[in-house]
């Protein structure tokens, strides 16, 4: 018999696959991109019990690793049935880009019965491409100070599903953007959380990057997101206090006086932000560390996984004085923080998928700075390579370049040895198909 919910007797409570969604606090299994509907959810908590009424606004292109964050979005009975939730997938990333953009200018003549909309954009890197100029525009005049917005990229580093290998960073910061790199499920709520209250704050359109592995990965989460504290700061602009205040009417002069904005106080306002609400952390602080290493997101998960694969632990990385930072907001990189984190160290690894993008923010920090550790990672003091810059970063990967740098001095355990696996051919002839997660499944007959 067909049930609308479906629920299963743990032995301790039942649990509904809807709970993942709800803002209760209860222990969850939490995919990537469900996890994008459960911060729609728990964004609209947040903003009614500070006393407002907030619309959201949803539109992308269907293209994995967030192919499917439609189907997930239409799933969730609590936002597919309110009138304050709308979802437009777009023919193409741009449009969808353009009519988020349009999601934060007022009704001309009219008025709105929300306080305001927040706009989410989805797409994959090559989306991101071909969006640059709704993109600049939209993060030039800025968001909605009621609204925000918040930039969903789906980057593919080992090109899974996708035409090449991608990483987005370099291109959204070309268009002025900060960017955060979530690593779980948990941190796609959480900094989702973060960056639209940061855009709120500051008017900047804020990217959060889901790599393939985030988004196609699932956590057990218990969180009780209610309690995640947010600090607006209070900064000052030529001697006075400054608050962020939107430019409606694109073109110029008015291009000129917003650029100023974007790079004067609307960019100090991020930094602060990022400062006050210690979204870098250290997660391993010795206090006589000769080591510091550094890595975003997913890569920061890979590299604790690559030393303890070399026999070292949180508490024995520690002991030998390796100091790791987990960094969260790869653009702008916040320099009080690496600069405090580099005390006293001798070297600096920086390890990070691509090309190096974090590595020159970190040199540039240290610039000027008393006995500045060196930094390496795509290249060692040699110059030759270090840090793999093609393809996905594994732990595997990542323990071979934190073994060049360890040796030395540490002794490691060797790496496993796994026998190569011999897999006949199957005797199957198959049809030529498209992706699942790809729009053209259901656009084109093969």
């Amino acid at each position: 018999m067909y049930r609308d919910r479906t629920s299963v007797d743990t032995g301790i409570r039942a649990y509904d696959l809807a709970d993942r969604f709800r803002p209760t606090g209860s222990t969850v299994l939490l995919g990537g991109v469900h996890a994008i509907g459960r911060l729609i959810v728990e964004q609209r908590e947040r903003d009614r019990r500070r006393g407002l009424r907030t619309a959201t606004f949803v539109s992308g292109y269907q293209g994995s690793p967030l192919g499917g964050v439609d189907f997930a979005l239409r799933s969730i009975a609590e936002l597919r049935d309110s009138d304050d939730f709308t979802i437009v997938p777009a023919v193409n990333e741009e449009i969808a880009a353009t009519s988020v953009w349009g999601s934060q200018l007022p009704l001309p003549g009219k008025t709105s019965p929300f306080t305001g909309t927040l706009g989410l954009w989805y797409g994959k890197s090559p989306g991101v491409d071909r969006s640059g100029d709704a993109l600049r525009h939209g993060n030039l005049f800025g968001a909605s100070a009621t609204g925000g917005v918040l930039v969903l990229v789906g980057d593919d580093p080992a090109a899974k599903s996708s035409t090449i290998p991608s990483a987005s960073e370099a291109v959204l910061a070309s268009f002025g953007l900060p960017v955060l790199s979530a690593r779980s499920s948990e941190e796609v709520v959480e900094l989702g959380l973060l960056g639209i209250e940061l855009s709120r704050a500051s008017g900047c359109w804020v990217a959060l990057k889901i790599v393939t592995d985030v988004a196609d990965g699932a956590w057990t989460v218990g969180r009780d997101f209610a309690g995640l504290a947010i600090t607006v700061p209070e900064i000052e602009w030529e001697g006075e206090r400054w608050s962020y205040r939107q430019h409606t009417v694109p073109g110029p002069p008015a291009a000129v006086f917003a650029e100023g904005d974007l790079f004067g106080p609307r960019w100090r306002m991020v930094q602060e932000f990022a400062r006050v609400n210690a979204l870098d952390r250290v997660e391993v602080d010795p206090p006589d560390a000769w080591l510091g290493i550094v890595a975003p997101g997913k890569t920061y998960s890979d590299t604790m996984q690559a030393l303890l694969d070399l026999g070292l632990d949180a508490e024995a990385a520690a002991s030998r004085g390796i100091r790791v930072m987990r960094v969260a907001m790869l653009n702008p990189l916040e320099r009080d923080g690496i600069r405090e984190f580099a005390r006293g160290l001798e070297t600096i690894l920086v390890v990070e998928e691509k090309q190096g993008f974090l590595e020159p923010q970190v040199r540039d920090a240290l610039y000027g700075s008393a006995r500045p550790p060196a930094v390496h990672g795509k290249l060692d003091a040699e110059g030759r390579p270090l840090v793999p810059a093609d393809g996905e970063l594994t732990a595997s990967r990542v323990a071979g370049a934190l073994r060049r740098v360890l040796a030395p001095r540490i002794e490691l355990r060797e790496a496993p040895s796994s026998p190569a696996a011999h897999l006949p051919a199957l005797p199957l002839r198959r049809m030529a198909y498209f992706c699942s997660g790809c729009p053209h499944n259901l656009s084109t007959i093969v």
